[in-house]
């Protein structure tokens, strides 16, 4: 439901986020203290058609970088509280002995999200600002709790490490490619793996073994999908490298893992 003082915040939201780079230390600490409420003000409901287009505007480098550490506070405080409510709800679950726990509407709301705030978050981690680029990288960590593919959490860490230093993809391949992935494979999940398949994929450096693996993953993970529309966005990402290896590679056990 909508919460109070919801609608009054979110009209000046934008406002908000970008007096956190006012010149006057008042009016930064005032912003700074909505900021800290806002959380607790916003419903999930909002989340997509009213604060996300504000967060979007706020999360480049093109804003003063107080407003953008704003917007990533704001991002890494409403992921927190959806896996906290999840969290409560699960343990109250328990005591009553339910079947089934659905997780946070927020939670669902930020899972949905994140092929959309995937790559302005990834922006963040390379920002030259360290605190915003710091900020970046929690904010990034603190969305993607909000998967709900268990099959992938023991690897965020992982994931999020190589966005900042691809020097560990193989390490992060290998890690990925073991694996077991049984859960539904939809539009969240793919926005967080592509990037590290399609990188694996496309690098003169990475030797067969690096993907060969990556290419099982891809395997692996399309047997999963049931909604084709989930795949559409992810297919132009991954298709042109894995044909390419596969015209490329002179290894006959290679070529049959990419065909």
């Amino acid at each position: 439901r909508v919460r109070a003082g919801e609608a009054l915040v979110l009209a000046h939201l934008e406002l908000i986020l970008e007096l956190h780079a006012d010149k006057e230390k008042a009016v930064k600490a005032a912003a700074g203290q909505v900021g800290a409420a806002l959380p607790r003000v916003i419903s999930a409901y909002s989340l997509r058609f009213a604060v996300l287009p504000a967060l979007l505007v706020y999360l480049t480098a093109e804003q003063k970088w107080q407003a953008h550490m704003a917007g990533l506070k704001l991002l890494e405080a409403l992921a927190g509280l959806a896996v906290a409510e999840t969290e409560a709800a699960t343990a109250a679950a328990k005591t009553v002995a339910a079947k089934k726990v659905s997780a946070s509407a927020l939670l669902c709301e930020l899972d949905g999200l994140l092929p959309r705030l995937l790559p302005v978050l990834s922006e963040s981690m390379w920002d030259t600002k360290r605190e915003v680029s710091v900020a970046g990288k929690r904010a990034l960590r603190a969305v993607l709790s909000c998967i709900r593919n268990k099959d992938i959490h023991g690897c965020l860490d992982a994931l999020v490490d190589c966005i900042a230093n691809p020097e560990i993809i193989p390490d992060v391949v290998r890690s990925v490619g073991a694996t077991t992935f049984v859960t539904t494979v939809r539009a969240p999940t793919l926005s967080i793996m592509t990037p590290l398949l399609s990188r694996a994929l496309n690098s003169n450096d990475h030797k067969r073994p690096v993907v060969r693996q990556a290419a099982l993953v891809v395997d692996n993970m399309s047997k999963l999908v049931r909604n084709p529309n989930h795949v559409l966005h992810f297919i132009p990402k991954l298709l042109p490298n894995l044909d390419r290896c596969l015209h490329s590679a002179g290894d006959p056990d290679l070529k049959e893992v990419l065909e």
